[in-house]
């Protein structure tokens, strides 16, 4: 299995739930893994948001994700810190200065639930979530590209 397949596996573990999986498919990641794991899991995070605000992007829509997903994973341990949700999310739509306040293992849950919600919500990647690791794996491609300074 390739590392980036491992990411993807990971990751689609984390989006439908299953921490045990992911924390026994991570056991043996270094911290170069758990790097490139993350940049992967923002890929897949920026495809997931990209679905769920296709319609509206505002900080009310924003806001009424948020409350949706605070009530979904209300007994979830850690728990949900809304604020740090919302402040991630609106980093994505721009407002990358939040990234600042919010710490790393934050940002990591707040990855985390949002990418399971969209998920469990959207027909097309609940019942195949390889076609989301697809898309994922294309962005994430696109930005090495970019990082490059290669035109994609």
């Amino acid at each position: 299995m390739s590392r980036t397949d491992a990411y993807a596996t990971v990751t689609k573990a984390m989006a439908l739930g299953r921490a045990d999986e992911v924390e026994k498919l991570t056991s043996d990641f270094t911290a170069d893994d758990h790097d490139a794991l993350h940049t992967f899991g923002t890929a897949v995070m920026a495809v997931c948001l990209g679905e769920q605000f296709k319609d509206e992007v505002s900080l009310e829509a924003i806001r009424r994700f948020v409350v949706e997903l605070r009530y979904e994973f209300r007994n979830s341990e850690p728990r949900v810190k809304p604020l740090m949700v919302e402040g991630y999310i609106r980093a994505f739509a721009g407002e990358d200065y939040l990234l600042d306040d919010i710490p790393p293992t934050e940002r990591v849950h707040a990855q985390a639930l949002t990418i399971r919600k969209v998920v469990a919500q959207t027909d097309r990647w609940r019942d195949d979530p390889d076609a989301l690791m697809t898309e994922a794996e294309s962005l994430s491609t696109q930005w090495e590209h970019e990082d490059d300074g290669l035109a994609v």
